[in-house]
């Protein structure tokens, strides 16, 4: 089932000119306007519930109250010799039949519907949870390709510790144990979790006997350096009451910063702070294993340093909220973020700051992109393709995908024109004319013609496959892609209860 959204003003309000928020047509009565059908999304919060294990080639997939996991077989030499050729945007390849397998389906014993789980790069972890409790499995290859799992039993005993709430009057109440999301690191060595209730995060070390919980962050929990929900620099813990009056003044002035402080200690706060609640729903980790990223349902972002096990610092927050959280391959602490209004925001992380090249990406993104019906929902980076481009002296490209599109786009081309803008457009005589290229950048005019095909040559996006319910590399030069065909959910439906016969006496 899929929610569906419909505009229904009165014939009379239209006189006040009353604006579609839909955004898919001018009008807004119920006759006239168009509807907008929500985007399904697999997961909890908006986000996929499908990952994939890049060095063991798995998939895994988590449903209500049970996951499934497949492996992609690897490429034949005769496919791997054809893998350079090369084919034109849009055009559906011929599916092959045994492409996968089938290796491993878990039906859980849980209390609520399955809320989160992942599986380790390696293969050989998988951690799934619900609301109230984490179950984490260890899987064995069997000599027929299947895989067995094995249980962690002692994981809820290991964890209520650190998530036992420290007030009286919660002593009696039970301890949840559930996650909302978590992340393994590139070498499956730790597994960082995000407890559903608490809003904890925990590093947890899976080399030794039995799981080991490294260090708690309790960042997220606090409301230190915000007013509203935005993360003010220098803010200092004060009083509800005078957070709401700072608040009502500083609604009509600029944002105090835009940039993180560079001053953020080890702990939250030298002072104590109001406890707020909140859930985190996003965490990405750097390929070399460094940082990790972290943003919950409140549009805060908080940056840890694993190696230290220490907190780095805090993101702005943005207006959106954060829909696609990634780390790219060619600079491990450049920071993509991908925003529910499709907008796109890059960080470093390490010097803490948005860096110079990123003002035209953020700034200029065509207008199809940022008014595309279904939000932003993941982002990938494939390392084949970017260590060619970083061969050329270029660099820095990102897929960006939703429930029905996959785009592509180069970070670091300048000015983003040209990618979407084919049509023909009409002057004011009524008559077709042909696209004017746009203006390059008062920095590119000296070799204009380049920069401008370069950029018409950015933002390329196709809308074959849908509904899209997972997108990522899982080899470089290999994206595999999950996508649920309406007419598939159609043919599984019983048969109509009733069929009218016309013509029949």
């Amino acid at each position: 089932m899929s929610v569906v959204l419909t505009p229904a003003a009165l014939p009379s309000s239209t006189q006040n000119k009353v604006v579609n928020p839909l955004s898919t047509s001018s009008v807004a009565t119920w006759e006239d306007a168009y509807h907008r059908k929500v985007a399904y999304a697999s997961g909890a919060f908006g986000r996929s519930g499908v990952c994939v294990a890049r060095a063991g080639r798995l998939v895994c997939c988590v449903r209500e109250a049970g996951m499934s996991v497949w492996r992609i077989k690897r490429k034949s030499v005769g496919e791997e010799e054809d893998e350079g050729m090369e084919v034109d945007e849009g055009v559906v390849l011929p599916k092959e039949e045994g492409g996968w397998e089938r290796v491993l389906d878990m039906e859980l014993n849980v209390q609520s519907n399955l809320v989160a789980g992942t599986v380790s790069d390696d293969g050989k972890w998988v951690v799934v949870s619900d609301w109230h409790e984490t179950k984490l499995f260890q899987l064995e290859s069997l000599p027929n390709g299947q895989l067995k799992p094995k249980r962690i039993r002692n994981l809820t005993s290991i964890l209520q510790p650190h998530l036992t709430p420290s007030t009286p009057s919660h002593s009696r109440e039970p301890v949840s144990t559930g996650g909302s999301t978590f992340v393994f690191t590139p070498d499956s060595t730790k597994l960082i979790m995000a407890s559903s209730v608490s809003a904890y995060i925990l590093a947890i070390d899976l080399s030794g006997d039995a799981p080991r919980v490294l260090r708690k962050f309790e960042h997220h929990r606090l409301g230190t350096g915000l007013i509203g929900n935005r993360v003010v620099k220098g803010r200092t813990p004060v009083s509800e009451e005078e957070e709401e009056d700072s608040a009502m003044d500083s609604a009509d002035k600029e944002p105090e910063t835009q940039t993180a402080s560079s001053s953020d200690d080890d702990s939250p706060s030298s002072t104590p702070s109001k406890t707020i609640s909140t859930t985190i729903t996003r965490m990405a980790i750097s390929p070399d294993g460094q940082w990790l990223a972290t943003s919950d349902l409140l549009s805060r972002t908080h940056i840890f340093n694993l190696d230290a096990l220490a907190h780095h610092t805090a993101l702005p927050s943005f207006p959106h909220r954060i829909h696609a959280l990634a780390f790219l391959p060619s600079a491990c602490s450049t920071l993509v973020l991908g925003l529910a209004n499709n907008t796109i925001q890059v960080y470093d992380v390490e010097v803490r700051a948005f860096p110079a090249w990123t003002r035209h990406l953020t700034e200029a993104l065509p207008h199809r992109f940022k008014h595309l019906h279904d939000p932003i929902v993941g982002v990938t980076f494939d390392q084949h393709e970017d260590a060619k481009e970083k061969q050329k002296g270029e660099g820095r490209t990102a897929v960006f995908w939703g429930s029905t599109w996959i785009c592509k786009i180069q970070l670091d081309a300048g000015v983003v024109y040209g990618g979407f803008e084919k049509k023909r457009r009409r002057d004011g005589s009524g008559k077709k004319r042909k696209d004017v290229a746009p203006l390059p950048p008062p920095e590119a005019e000296e070799d204009g013609s380049a920069q401008t095909q370069q950029s018409a040559n950015n933002f390329k996006l196709i809308t074959t496959y849908r509904p899209i319910l997972f997108a990522d590399f899982i080899a470089p030069g290999e994206l595999v892609v999950v996508e649920r065909p309406l007419v598939d959910v159609l043919a599984r439906l019983p048969p109509a209860y009733f069929k009218p016969k016309y013509g029949a006496s």
